[in-house]
């Protein structure tokens, strides 16, 4: 819940001369609203009839209200305007009040001297409650005076006022001040008596009419609250327009305060509302202040609470798609961006993932992990999120595919997971504006890959663990499908793939036959297989004599070299097979 608050605002004005007007009937001084205000009627004060005094006229006229500018919202003194009531020094004293705050005190001066010439507050024990008619309110509540001789006087002989009281004066009983027991209102009146005229009003005490109380206010960092509401205010009636009032909000974030809308459901006499707007560029608690003032009296008559905003942390999540994560080479360290998220906060900052809690950790898929590293992507702006990448070095010590999981934290807590894939081979070429070759090799093979296209890459394993797409023919030949798989992608069409396939000992193949066959998939394309059919899934063919102008098109065996004519199966030895396959062939064994 909000802080309620009151404010007193106390404004000084240099003593003004009164001048000598004759006995008439006068309202309250009536000045004009400032500009855009609506004119209202100046409020008045009736004084009553006591001995000499003439009612409704009182013998002089407080009015607090404008005087050209706000800091002289002040008072102003008409009189006098009839004789003494006691017909002697005696006066009976009116004030109004045309402001829209509340009057608390006023301090009034006389002009004073050692004599006791004009000393507004030196009683004399004739006080208005002594004069007829009698006021049926003179019996209790009064205050005594202060006399220069003797002291003091019974009750109610002295200084006079039915919802007032008298404090010290100063030397000489030229300067006091009247306090009013129930603040005046805006347009209220009343009257008090003392023992001369005042001539000017020293200061004004003012109470704040306005209660504000704030509401707390609740969102997420980076993204606008939204038009909320922040308070709620009364002014006592609650029946001025919603133009006559100026909120603003402090969001207690090192903002510029912003001005408010002001609106009162239900119309006059209700409670009257605020709302605004605010973006929030970091979570966490920040105090909201809002101040609303009188446009009128706006230095005083203002109201003033505190409450609470409480900022959530923008939600972290995956970008929708992840990036290609580029093949990796068997026990040859990598570097690549492995995933990509959105931080819902428009302004993110990349300290947020560079200060501890915040971060990321990979889990390469392989039982290692290891810290990743958060770069700015890109920060569109407006509601947009901002965009994160993560990148990590790792080596992979056997071909296949791996899961890599990612978690990221920033610094206020909020995490997500990211998951991406990543291919390793033996050997990657790549090939880039010549012809490219490669080899890799193993304990019980070497595979060799070269090509004539300027584009494209080729990927090599050495093992009998089928990767990713891994096929077999299922023929009975002991073939290269055990031992290695090659994939080729985007070479050009004019270009071919030689393979050479070398096994260093019988034990690689347990026994082998001849022909040595190699198993070639082709999806779509259909190719002629060792045994003259029209497949897709095959043993290849012996490449026919290729005809003077017209190269070998493949897929085809080009050769076949054995260490031995008619190796055993405890012999070692070796064999070679040149292969050339067709270009873009989306996978071959």
């Amino acid at each position: 819940m909000g802080l309620l608050t009151l404010l007193t605002r106390r404004w000084v004005k240099v003593g003004v001369a009164v001048t000598s007007i004759t006995a008439m009937a006068l309202p309250a001084l009536a000045l004009s609203a400032p500009a855009g205000a609506s004119p209202t009627p100046a409020p008045t004060v009736t004084c009553p009839s006591i001995g000499e005094d003439a009612a409704p006229v009182c013998g002089y006229v407080i009015t607090v209200g404008p005087n050209a500018t706000d800091t002289a919202y002040m008072g102003s003194v008409v009189g006098p305007n009839q004789l003494p009531y006691d017909g002697s020094d005696d006066v009976i004293v009116g004030i109004v009040n045309d402001t829209d705050a509340l009057v608390s005190s006023v301090t009034l001066s006389g002009s004073g001297d050692p004599e006791g010439a004009q000393d507004i507050f030196g009683f004399d024990g004739d006080g208005m409650c002594t004069e007829p008619p009698y006021l049926s309110w003179c019996s209790t509540g009064q205050q005594e005076g202060e006399d220069s001789s003797d002291g003091t006087y019974p009750l109610g002989w002295d200084y006079v006022g039915q919802d007032n009281t008298f404090s010290e004066a100063t030397d000489y009983n030229v300067q006091g001040t009247v306090n009013f027991t129930t603040p005046l209102p805006p347009g209220g009146s009343t009257f008090f008596s003392l023992e001369e005229g005042p001539t000017s009003v020293v200061s004004v005490d003012f109470v704040s009419d306005i209660s504000v109380l704030a509401s707390p206010v609740s969102g997420t960092e980076g993204l606008s609250t939204g038009p909320v509401q922040v308070a709620t205010f009364s002014d006592g009636s609650n029946s001025s327009p919603v133009t006559d009032f100026t909120a603003t909000t402090n969001w207690g974030d090192s903002s510029t305060p912003s001005t408010s809308s002001i609106t009162q459901p239900g119309g006059s006499g209700n409670t009257y509302v605020v709302t605004d707007s605010h973006t929030y560029l970091e979570e966490g608690s920040d105090t909201t202040t809002v101040t609303v003032s009188d446009n009128l009296l706006p230095s005083v008559n203002f109201g003033s609470a505190s409450s609470t905003a409480t900022i959530a942390d923008g939600p972290l999540s995956p970008t929708q798609s992840q990036p290609a994560v580029p093949n990796a080479t068997t026990n040859k360290s990598f570097t690549a961006v492995v995933g990509t998220f959105l931080d819902a906060n428009p302004s993110a900052p990349i300290t947020d993932y560079t200060t501890s809690p915040g971060g990321a950790e990979i889990n390469w898929g392989d039982s290692n992990s290891g810290a990743g590293k958060v770069t700015l992507v890109s920060q569109p702006g407006g509601t947009s999120p901002t965009e994160f990448e993560v990148t990590g070095t790792h080596t992979y010590a056997a071909n296949g595919t791996y899961k890599i999981s990612i978690k990221v934290t920033d610094v206020d807590g909020s995490t997500t997971t990211l998951t991406n894939y990543v291919s390793d081979y033996d050997a990657v070429i790549t090939c880039s504006s010549s012809p490219c070759s490669g080899t890799a090799t193993s304990s019980t093979q070497t595979t060799g890959a070269s090509t004539t296209s300027t584009t494209g890459t080729i990927l090599l394993d050495l093992n009998n663990v089928p990767v990713s797409g891994a096929f077999s023919c299922n023929d009975p030949f002991r073939h290269a499908v055990q031992y290695s798989t090659i994939l080729e992608t985007g070479l050009s069409a004019s270009g071919s793939v030689d393979i050479s396939i070398t096994f260093a000992n019988s034990a690689a193949g347990g026994f082998w036959l001849d022909p040595f066959a190699v198993c070639f998939k082709s999806p779509g394309v259909p190719f002629t297989d060792l045994f003259g059919q029209s497949v897709t899934l095959g043993l290849l063919p012996i490449c026919p004599l290729a005809r003077p102008g017209h190269p070998v098109v493949g897929p085809c065996v080009q050769s076949i070299y054995y260490s031995t004519i008619f190796p055993l199966p405890s012999e070692k030895g070796t064999v070679t097979e040149n292969l050339i396959l067709p270009p873009n062939d989306p996978l071959s064994h």
